[in-house]
Formats: structure tokens, C-alpha cells, sequence
């Protein structure tokens, strides 16, 4: 008898799994998080984990990277069951020593019992992925096999990546109707009876118009909205622009979708990134306020395309990249002749997007090692697609974030502090959006109306070197989950009654907030095991040694989880002193 620990955050999951192995006589233990996961690894002697990606306080691939450091439970199989198809997780989990990569759009309990007897079975000889270089990728499926990448037939070249993209797109640009309709609701000079006049030439758009302006989200004491001209009068121009450059893009995009991925937190994403693109663009440029609500709409079109249509290539890819150990990208480009940047580049050019839209979108895919492209609308992008993630309206919780400096926000919109939104207003008009979109039940609309991250109780100093803007990707992810607190000198920031520390620099070497500096400042406080989250640029002398053990090291960008991580870790840590 065995005694397995299933970590997932959804009761239905959680309990499936532990049924399906209880009947075959395993003993089980779960855990609704990461955090719970490692309590439970401490209490008990694990033979095997069952482990979700996505959950709160820690996730899976953060469950994974502590697991593996720790010489007792470095060895353990660890089955990952998960909704999740996004490629660097699943290659992150593989290099981290996961043995199996199940999703659970394809659950069946007999193939789980059957990979669990599997690992089981045989004595794990998991390489040491503690140490594991990211460019490696750690074969799961079978560790004693190595299939040599040069043996396998492509799947596809090119040239028929390509056509695959015209014959799905064909017919599926964006409607005149539609882009006459953005254009005039967009101007400062809007008139009402022409955007009348146009929206009721479009059947189908006239629906939707009343439609959203009937919806929950938009109704009125005034009743039932009848008229296309009482419809804008209702929702205001504004909002008719939202809805009609929303459902006219989204209807661009077929209808298959991917195996086990939804693009409505793909769409919620976007709808975040337009509104703030557009804010940005009309402090500095309101005459291009419309194309770069337009931009920022379109932006993760070519990414939701490439996982609808490329769905099963896409396996294949990450299956052969575990089998063979061979890096990603190689494997891509044999299997399918290109990479999946210049494929989502292809696909973004045959949606028909007019050159004003697609050139920005393009020059943020080709910006390399993190700079800042050179295109203005593709620096507003950048600036809005980082900001967006740090409000938790986000595709993923490996999205990235990273402080933005003044510099940056300066070169962007001319303005190296510009005014922060209202994030509560702006989350609230993205799941309005969602709600138009389509026919979609209640669960799921309970799920995609939920933020990535629930409130917690945490209370968090942010202390940031003074180059940084106030638009801070990093404050906005931390205030939407915690109580903060943000300062530019750190002995002032160890005051009061935070808990934790988070240390924002350009770089590890910048003076007051080094290291060093960071250690000293915690012992002349009296708080010297004060957990603390420092994030800087790269090092180009490379890394030094931490002084102190509370210390985090991170590099920007990072994933959300990460910062997450740090946020569940404070917060359980006030609950203990409480306690």
C-alpha cells in the first residue's frame, strides 16, 4: 500500500484523483495548495504526488522547485494533473524532475491508475534538478530512453504552417462595419447619429449592441433598451466602441479550440492592455488614442491562434522536447520548419490587420533580451502588457511583471510618472466585456470573474530605488492582494508593522539597496530574519552570495507566481506570530 499526496486547488479534482486511487488501495493525503503540499511532505513519508499548476499561495511549479532542493524529497515521482497547456510550464515541470504531464481535458482514471503503478514500480532515478541548467530539459515519460530527434519524421514544413493559417482565416478579417464603427466611437468629436446610423447597417453588430446594453452589467432602472440610439445613450459611446471592436475581433479567431486551453483569460488580458494602451496614448498622442486601443486589443492574437490551431503540433513538440532532451526550439523547427515566434508573427499577418495595427504588435515580438522596442505604439504595448499583469488581469499566473523606470515611461507617453487607474473600475468593465462575448455557462463565468489571486492578509513594504515610476506593474500586483506600503529610503521601511520586505533596484550593486545593505539595515532594526523579496536588473558581474537566508533573489521580469509565493509566505508568517 502506497500513500499519495494530491495537490489541487479544485475540490472536484482533488477528490477524482484521490477515487481513482483509493479503489486500486492507496492510501491518500490531499492538499488544496502548494503550501499545504510541503506541510504534509513534512509530516509523512509521500511515495508519489499528484500536483496541479495553477493554484493560490504556491503554485505547482513553485511546489516543484522547493521539493527538488531538499535531499528527502528530491527524489519523489511527481505526476502533474493539470488544466494548464502553456509550453513553459510544461517544460519548466519536466526540467524540474516531473515524471508525467497529464491534462485534464483528457482525465481518465484508468490511465492515471496505470502511470501511477508505473512510478510506482520502479525505483525513481530522477536526475538532480536542483541544479539543472535552464537550457536542459529533464526527460520525464521515460528516463531510460533517449530517442534521437533526427529519427523523427516532421510533421509539418513551413510552407504548410502557413496555408494551414490562410485556410482557417480565410473570410475572417475585421468587418468595415466594425472598423468604421471603432473609428467614430473613438473620436473626441463622436457623433451620435452617424454611430447610429452605422451600427444599424450590421445585423449581427446591432444585436450585440443591444445585447450588451440589456446585459447585467449595463441594465438600468430605465428598463429594456430597445433602440440602437438609446443603446449608446445607455452604455455610452465609449463602451459601444469596447463591445463592437471586441466581438468584431474575437469572431476573427475560429471557433476550435485547443486542447484544454480557453482564450477568455487570453480576451480578458487584452481587454486590459487596450484600456490601458488607449489611457496612456491620449495623455501624450489623442489622436492615436484609437489604434492603440485597437493595438493593445489584437496584441495576443497570434498566440491564442497558434493554441486553437496548433494544438496537437504543439504536444508533440513538448513531448518529443521531454523524450529527446533537446532544447524547444530546435525541436519546433523540426517538427513543424519554423519557430512559434515567427509562426505567431505569420499568423498575425494573415489575420489581414492593417499595418498601423500589426507593425507595433510585431515590434514587441522581435524585441530581444527584454529591451524595449523602438516603435512608440510597441512601447505603450510593453508598458500597458507588463502594467495589466500586475492588476491580476493577467492570461496566467506565469505571466510576467516588472517595475517599470521613469526613464521607460518617459520614452513611452512623455510623462515619467503617469497617473495609475483605478484598477477595481478597470477589472469590473473587463468582466463586463467577458460577459458579451459569448454563450458561456455559469461555472465558467464564476471562474473567469474571479481574479488570478485571492485578498490576503498580508502587510508588505515596498521600498524602490527613486528612478522608478510611480506606474509600478509590482505596487499594483501587491496592492491587489495585500496591504503595502511603498517608500524610496529602506531604513525607513523597516519601521511599523509590515511583515515583509520587497526591494525593487536597477541593479544588485545600486547604492542603498544592495545585499549588504539590505542585511545590515534588517540586524540595526532588530529584525533580522524579516523576510525580504529583492528584485533587481540583471548583475552583470554575476551573482553574489546572499548575507542573510531571509533574503529572496529575484531578476525582473518575473512570473506572478513568484511574487505570489512571497505574499502566501508573509502572510502565513503573521498568522503565526498571531498565533
Amino acid at each position: 500500500m502506497s500513500l499519495i499526496l494530491v495537490i489541487d486547488d479544485t475540490p472536484f479534482w482533488r477528490e477524482t484523483a484521490s477515487c481513482s486511487l483509493r479503489v486500486k488501495d492507496h492510501e491518500i493525503l490531499s492538499a488544496s495548495d502548494g503550501l499545504e503540499g510541503l506541510a504534509l511532505l513534512a509530516g509523512h513519508r509521500v511515495d508519489l504526488v499528484i500536483l496541479d499548476i495553477e493554484m493560490p499561495k504556491l503554485d505547482g511549479i513553485g511546489f516543484l522547485k522547493k521539493i527538488r532542493r531538499q535531499e528527502q524529497w528530491k527524489k519523489i515521482p511527481v505526476i502533474v494533473l493539470t488544466g494548464n497547456t502553456q509550453r513553459e510550464n510544461i517544460v519548466r515541470a519536466k526540467m524540474l524532475g516531473a515524471a508525467e504531464y497529464l491534462l485534464k481535458s483528457k482525465f481518465s482514471p484508468e490511465v492515471l491508475v496505470e502511470r501511477v503503478q508505473r512510478w510506482l514500480a520502479v525505483d525513481s532515478n530522477l536526475p538532480d534538478s536542483s541544479s539543472a541548467d535552464p537550457g536542459d530539459v529533464v526527460p520525464g515519460a521515460d528516463n531510460s530512453m533517449s530517442i534521437s530527434l533526427s529519427s523523427i519524421s516532421p510533421i509539418l514544413t513551413a510552407e504548410q504552417c502557413i496555408e494551414r493559417a490562410t485556410r482557417v482565416l480565410a473570410g475572417r478579417a475585421l468587418s468595415g462595419t466594425v472598423a468604421q464603427v471603432i473609428s467614430v466611437a473613438s473620436s473626441p468629436r463622436t457623433d451620435t447619429q452617424q454611430l447610429t446610423s452605422l451600427i444599424s447597417r450590421d445585423p449581427m453588430l446591432s444585436a450585440r449592441v443591444l445585447h450588451a446594453a440589456n446585459s447585467a452589467a449595463y441594465t438600468s432602472s430605465r428598463g429594456v433598451v430597445t433602440t440602437i440610439h438609446d443603446a449608446i445613450r445607455n452604455i455610452g459611446c465609449t463602451t459601444v466602441r469596447n463591445v463592437a471592436a471586441a466581438l468584431g475581433i474575437f469572431d476573427t479567431i475560429p471557433s476550435t479550440p485547443g486542447d484544454g486551453f480557453n482564450p477568455i483569460r487570453h480576451w480578458q488580458h487584452s481587454f486590459a492592455v487596450a484600456q490601458l494602451c488607449e489611457r496612456l496614448c491620449a495623455a501624450s498622442k489623442p489622436d492615436d488614442a484609437g489604434i492603440a486601443y485597437l493595438v493593445g486589443l489584437c496584441h495576443d492574437l497570434g498566440e491564442i491562434l497558434f493554441q486553437t490551431q496548433f494544438a496537437t503540433e504543439y504536444h508533440q513538440i513538448l513531448k518529443l522536447t521531454a523524450q529527446t532532451g533537446r532544447s524547444y526550439d530546435e525541436v519546433e523547427r523540426h517538427l513543424i520548419g519554423m519557430s512559434q515566434s515567427e509562426l505567431v508573427l505569420a499568423l498575425l499577418r494573415q489575420i489581414g490587420l492593417p499595418d498601423a495595427i500589426r507593425e507595433p504588435i510585431e515590434a514587441t515580438y522581435k524585441a530581444k533580451g527584454g529591451d524595449m522596442p523602438k516603435h512608440p505604439l510597441a512601447q505603450i504595448l510593453t508598458v500597458a502588457n507588463f502594467y495589466a499583469n500586475g492588476a491580476l488581469l493577467a492570461s496566467s499566473n506565469s505571466s510576467l511583471v516588472a517595475p517599470l523606470t521613469q526613464a521607460v515611461c518617459k520614452a513611452a507617453i512623455n510623462n515619467p510618472n503617469p497617473s495609475c487607474p483605478d484598477l477595481e473600475a478597470m477589472r469590473s468593465e473587463v468582466f463586463a466585456l467577458t460577459s458579451v462575448l459569448g454563450p458561456i455557462s455559469s461555472k465558467e463565468a464564476s471562474e473567469l470573474m474571479t481574479p488570478l489571486y485571492p485578498r490576503s492578509n498580508a502587510t508588505i513594504r515596498i521600498v524602490r530605488e527613486a528612478a522608478f515610476s510611480s506606474y509600478d506593474p509590482i505596487a499594483a500586483a501587491l496592492g491587489a492582494v495585500a496591504k503595502i506600503e511603498v517608500d524610496t529610503t529602506l531604513s525607513r521601511s523597516l519601521a511599523g508593522d509590515a511583515e515583509g520586505l520587497v526591494v525593487i533596484a536597477r541593479s544588485p550593486c545600486s547604492s542603498g539597496f544592495s545585499a549588504m545593505e539590505i542585511s545590515e539595515a534588517c540586524q540595526q532594526s532588530g529584525r533580522r530574519d524579516f523576510p525580504v523579496f529583492w528584485l533587481t536588473g540583471k548583475d552583470p558581474a554575476g551573482e553574489a552570495p546572499l548575507p542573510a537566508a531571509s533574503i529572496v533573489r529575484h531578476f525582473f521580469p518575473i512570473e506572478l507566481a513568484a511574487l505570489m509565493e512571497f505574499v502566501a509566505a508573509v502572510e502565513k508568517k503573521q498568522l503565526s506570530k498571531a498565533a
